[in-house]
């Protein structure tokens, strides 16, 4: 346990007898959404997320997400053999406009003008020490010859099998396959746009919301074939009837 840190042995000892305390929550806990000024004025969602985490109890380190990528990526198949890995490609920050730079970049100042206010004056924090140059930061960013990239992925990835009724949609509004009977896609590729913040939660809905769509779909499809028998039922008696009439007519008439 490092020097000074609360998680010490009292901790672990209270997590161990009833799952409770420093130890029984995430290091990110607090989430902080923004509105940088390169969202439209008629879109009310943030467009940024900062997660703020204390990894030991001591620090503090922030997070800035792009909540609203204009940026797209492609998952397209290596060959025909199922066996074989699709290709991912995620073009990050590859939108002509540099929308996804510029709004990540606002954040970014953002979040260190919050830590450069007085209650956070002594915290320790700091970040990439050029934030004023666009051209640095983004080198930065994007990393260069001689420099990785300080940038990465949420992994919150999604919209690879969209669902709506145009031409690009691969799952109609009940999540069924266009053109393929009896499959449906219900996770969070079928989002048509990301989410504005974490996407565990809309996913947990589409699975319930998915689920009830298969009952109901099925309990239609048994109603359906029950009503459809009970009418050929119907039919039937009718059909004897008419027959029995029909012979009984001709006996009298013999």
């Amino acid at each position: 346990m490092p020097p000074g840190s609360i998680i010490n042995q009292a901790a672990w000892d209270l997590f161990n007898y009833n799952r409770t305390g420093i130890l029984a929550s995430s290091s990110s806990r607090t989430n902080v959404f923004i509105r940088t000024k390169f969202q439209p004025v008629n879109d009310s969602r943030p467009d940024i997320q900062v997660i703020i985490g204390t990894p030991n109890g001591t620090s503090l380190w922030a997070l800035a997400y792009l909540l609203q990528p204009n940026s797209r990526g492609r998952v397209i198949l290596a060959s025909r053999d199922p066996t074989d890995a699709p290709i991912v490609q995620m073009n990050y920050f590859s939108d002509p406009a540099s929308h996804d730079v510029n709004t990540l970049m606002e954040g970014i100042r953002r979040v260190n003008q919050i830590f450069s206010t007085a209650p956070m004056h002594n915290s320790g924090f700091h970040s990439f020490s050029n934030l004023s140059d666009d051209i640095e930061f983004k080198n930065y960013l994007y990393g260069n010859k001689s420099s990785t990239a300080n940038s990465n992925s949420g992994d919150h990835f999604t919209g690879t099998c969209k669902m709506g009724i145009d031409s690009m949609a691969v799952v109609d509004p009940r999540l069924r396959v266009r053109g393929i009977v009896g499959l449906r896609v219900i996770d969070a590729s079928i989002m048509p746009f990301i989410t504005s913040g974490n996407t565990q939660a809309p996913v947990y809905m589409i699975g319930e919301k998915g689920a009830q769509m298969i009952l109901d779909d099925n309990n239609s499809t048994g109603t359906s074939a029950a009503s459809s028998l009970h009418r050929s039922y119907n039919f039937s008696i009718v059909i004897i009837f008419y027959l029995v009439f029909y012979i009984s007519t001709l006996i009298k008439q013999h």
